[in-house]
């Protein structure tokens, strides 16, 4: 028992000083990321990724050197060469479960992670973690069945509310929740597979993976169900989308080129995009919070194994962020940018890590 507490102090002391090791002595922002967008943003016809506040990110890769390569993991920039695409200050967040854990997403005011834990029963359920207490509280408990989040924008600060995929009605369908468990609410109801659902920037609209049609590809609804409509139509997987934080493109994973690779789209299912090359794998793409960028997993140099990386949506050029034999995935940035989130292998299961972003 005396070595369970210690390790809790120990945990709860690392995560005190990397809130505290940043410029600010402050911890991060309680103020929501400001959205600038609408979900359906069909009728604006611009190529360009939107602004964040004091800048242009400019068109998709209008900044790129047109080299044509593999862009996953070359010309990695350090900043200043403080980290050199090295793990800063990485904490265990998830070390006293005695069971895996995965998929963080960030609460609007940064104070929270919700992620999805393995229970004893073997069904997978969601959880919070407290980032200024670590305690952790479980939102499902149903041993019979699973309830399954994405990294990036599965909690929208609009209306309070997470989305998630579960299979409650022995279906995989999406369903929306209050943080605290309550008020349920079913979204899909198809017979088909519903999966990997994120908000838009004002919440009116949902995205999400589905195998209607005997094949995954994404789509949008409105939370009351209605509206449906079909973004993808290419007949390899399409997977795992992500709204921007401006509303104005959703981010997803692809095979249509044989090896998973990151595009994005427009909301009306236009101006589909390539943004990785070369056959690194790229997945579980979530957008930083000024929009410029997409953090995802990649197996590339220089580890071989699956690393985090960040590619910048103007240049196209992808930056190390992680450099570690084991496996990373599932990356996800606080809404204040200042720290990365993300599953790991390290300690023999797979856990929840958080370390400092990278300068």
């Amino acid at each position: 028992m005396l070595d369970l507490h210690l390790s809790k102090l120990i945990v709860l002391f690392a995560v005190f000083c990397i809130l505290c090791s940043t410029c600010s002595s402050t911890p991060p922002s309680s103020t929501p990321p400001q959205s600038q967008g609408n979900g359906n943003s069909s009728t604006d016809n611009s190529n360009n990724i939107s602004s964040s506040e004091g800048g242009d990110s400019g068109d998709i890769g209008s900044n790129a050197g047109g080299t044509g390569g593999d862009n996953t993991g070359e010309n990695s920039t350090q900043g200043d060469g403080s980290v050199s695409g090295r793990e800063v200050n990485p904490v265990n967040l998830t070390k006293e479960r005695s069971a895996d854990s995965y998929n963080p997403a960030w609460s609007p005011d940064g104070k929270v992670i919700l992620f999805t834990g393995a229970t004893k029963s073997s069904t997978l359920n969601l959880f919070k973690l407290n980032l200024y207490d670590s305690a952790v509280s479980l939102i499902s408990d149903d041993p019979y069945h699973d309830y399954v989040n994405l990294p990036g924008r599965s909690w929208c600060s609009k209306n309070n509310r997470i989305v998630i995929s579960s299979d409650r009605n022995d279906n995989d369908d999406i369903w929306t929740l209050n943080p605290d468990g309550t008020d349920w609410r079913q979204v899909t109801k198809d017979a088909a597979k519903d999966w990997e659902p994120s908000w838009s920037d004002d919440c009116e609209w949902i995205v999400f993976q589905s195998k209607r049609n005997n094949n995954w590809d994404i789509y949008k609804i409105r939370p009351d169900g209605s509206g449906l409509e079909r973004l993808t139509y290419d007949a390899a997987d399409d997977w795992e989308p992500n709204w921007s934080p401006d509303g104005r493109w959703i981010v997803f994973q692809s095979k249509r080129n044989g090896v998973w690779q990151l595009y994005v789209v427009r909301p009306d299912g236009t101006g589909i995009t390539q943004l990785t090359q070369g056959t690194a794998q790229a997945t579980d793409p979530s957008w930083t919070p000024d929009g410029k960028s997409v953090v995802y997993s990649a197996d590339a140099e220089p580890s071989q194994s699956e690393d985090i990386f960040m590619i910048d949506i103007a240049t196209l050029e992808a930056r190390n962020l992680t450099n570690h034999a084991g496996y990373e995935g599932a990356p996800s940035i606080s809404p204040d940018g200042r720290f990365l989130a993300f599953e790991a292998d390290w300690d023999g299961r797979m856990d929840i890590w958080l370390v400092e972003m990278p300068k």
